[in-house]
């Protein structure tokens, strides 16, 4: 994955490897620490975690109910009574 930022200079500046999962995504100050962190302000602590399915798809879950809200993908917040999608190739997600 590759972090995009509204500043050009700082996107596609971070990648993140998706091999040993499940990988968690939320803030700093977790512990355990989670493996993808970010700092905005509306990215929740234990935000969501990506599995890797028996099929070899890749699943996006929103661990907590709060950051459904901030959310998105590709453009679209995640139905509350199933914050789970299968992600694809060149999927846009935004956290927070």
């Amino acid at each position: 994955m590759a972090n995009l930022n509204e500043d050009p200079q700082l996107s596609q500046a971070i990648y993140y490897g998706l091999k040993d999962f499940p990988v968690k995504v939320g803030r700093r100050n977790e512990k355990p620490q989670p493996h993808i962190i970010f700092g905005g302000i509306t990215v929740q602590a234990g935000h969501g975690q990506f599995t890797l399915l028996a099929n070899g798809l890749i699943q996006l879950e929103v661990t907590n109910p709060a950051a459904l809200e901030q959310t998105l993908v590709n453009g679209k917040c995640l139905p509350a009574d199933e914050p789970v999608q299968t992600v694809n190739h060149l999927d846009t997600i935004y956290f927070g």
